[in-house]
C-alpha cells in the first residue's frame, strides 16, 4: 500500500536512529546492549548480517533498516548474545542454545525506482547442528510505498516461524 504516511514513518525512524547514536555517542542514553540475561530461557546467540545491493538507491536507507531490526530482535529475546558471525568456536564458546542468523539485503528492481527489501533467517539447535528453521521474506519496497513498513511486514512472518520453534518466544 503506498500512502504519504509512509515517507513520515521513514522519515521518523531516520531522525530518530541519527539523534540516538549521537545521543549514545555524547553518553546521554545507552544502546540496547549486546547481551541480555535471563537464565530461565536459553541463550541464543544472535547474528546479524546486511547485505547490500548493486545501486546506491538500495543501500541508502538499509543502515536504518538495520538497526531497527537489530532492535526488534534484541527487544523480542528475553536472554541473547549478539555475536559478529557464526563460528562454531565463538558460539560454542558463548554457551548458545540457539544460534539465530538473520541477513538483510536490499536488491534494486530492474524495473522501475524500488527494490526489493529481504529477511533471510536461520534458526539453528547448537547442540545437535540441526537447522530448525530457515525461512527468507522478500518485500517489494521503495520510498513511497514505505521502508519501515515492508521491514516490519517481513519481521511479523518470521517472528511466527520463531514462535513455531521456540515456545517461549513471545
Amino acid at each position: 500500500m503506498t500512502h504519504g504516511i509512509n515517507l513520515y514513518l521513514d522519515a521518523a525512524w531516520k531522525h530518530y536512529a541519527d539523534a540516538a547514536r549521537q545521543a549514545a555517542g555524547a553518553g546521554l542514553i545507552r544502546n540496547l546492549p549486546d547481551r541480555r540475561d535471563d537464565p530461565s530461557y536459553p541463550l541464543v546467540a544472535l547474528c546479524f548480517e546486511e547485505k547490500g545491493g548493486k545501486e546506491a538507491r538500495s543501500l541508502a536507507f538499509l543502515p536504518y533498516l538495520r538497526r531497527f531490526l537489530m532492535n526488534a530482535y534484541k527487544a523480542d529475546l528475553p536472554h541473547y548474545v549478539v555475536l559478529p558471525d557464526t563460528d562454531r568456536e565463538r558460539v560454542r564458546q558463548s554457551g548458545a542454545a540457539y544460534v539465530l542468523s538473520v541477513s538483510l539485503a536490499g536488491e534494486p528492481s530492474r524495473y522501475d525506482e524500488g527494490w526489493f527489501l529481504t529477511l533471510d533467517q536461520g534458526l539453528q539447535d547448537v547442540q545437535t547442528g540441526r537447522w530448525l528453521a530457515l525461512t527468507r521474506s522478500s518485500k517489494r519496497t521503495s520510498p513511497e510505498a514505505g521502508n519501515v513498513e515492508a521491514a516490519m511486514a517481513a519481521l511479523r512472518q518470521q517472528r511466527e516461524v520463531l514462535r513455531e520453534q521456540l515456545p517461549w518466544y513471545p
